[in-house]
């Protein structure tokens, strides 16, 4: 019954975005193709979008439309987040306009990105930093953090010490806390606010 009362939802939020279902499509992006190839009806080749350092972004990206990319997740800053990756790479993606769509709420988010290839950039080099030192930074956290809310980030902080590891919902945070000790929020801020920032900040209202 979940189920199809989700389906349904979605179907709502569709109409009420003015989607037809069938104008739904992915993108594989990879050095293959040369050109945007149709695959089948709904599905399409094109080449990686590649950056000034000569990397390649590759990968499979949708749900997609003409006006822009889909989501499922929470009309907020968390799940806006979670799409921010693959809402930065559609930005270089011509010919399809560069907005997210929200599946759950029926809306368009509006961001205030000036120059995309900057916040690629700079989402890029967040992810690099993350891989190489892991990043605590939970998409549910992000206000914390651009807020430099010490307070709030600890209560939740708090939440997670008194939740066993290995039934805590994200994975980073399970293999952290087999190692070491649940850190302190004002370390946290002190140690990621100003990448959060770069990364994120000025893009959302919060």
């Amino acid at each position: 019954d979940h189920l199809i009362f989700d389906v349904q939802q979605r179907e709502e939020q569709l109409e009420k975005l003015e989607i037809e279902k069938d104008a739904l499509f992915e993108v594989v992006l990879h050095p293959f193709y040369r050109q945007w190839t149709q695959l089948r009806a709904n599905l399409y080749g094109a080449p990686p979008v590649r950056l000034e350092d000569g990397s390649e972004i590759t990968g499979t990206l949708g749900p997609l439309c003409e006006q822009g990319l889909l989501y499922f997740g929470e009309d907020n800053l968390e799940g806006w987040a979670r799409s921010w990756p693959a809402f930065l790479t559609l930005q270089h993606l011509m010919p399809l306009k560069g907005t997210l769509l929200s599946l759950k709420k029926g809306k368009v988010m509006t961001c205030a990105l000036k120059d995309p290839t900057d916040a690629l950039h700079r989402y890029l080099h967040y992810f690099g930093m993350s891989k190489q030192l892991t990043s605590p930074v939970m998409p549910e956290w992000l206000t914390f953090f651009l807020k430099r809310d010490v307070e709030g980030l600890d209560k939740k902080l708090q939440q997670v010490e008194v939740t066993s590891p290995g039934n805590y919902i994200d994975p980073s945070w399970q293999w952290l806390l087999r190692r070491d000790p649940c850190p302190k929020a004002a370390v946290l801020i002190a140690n990621w606010a100003d990448a959060v920032e770069q990364t994120f900040g000025g893009y959302f209202e919060l």
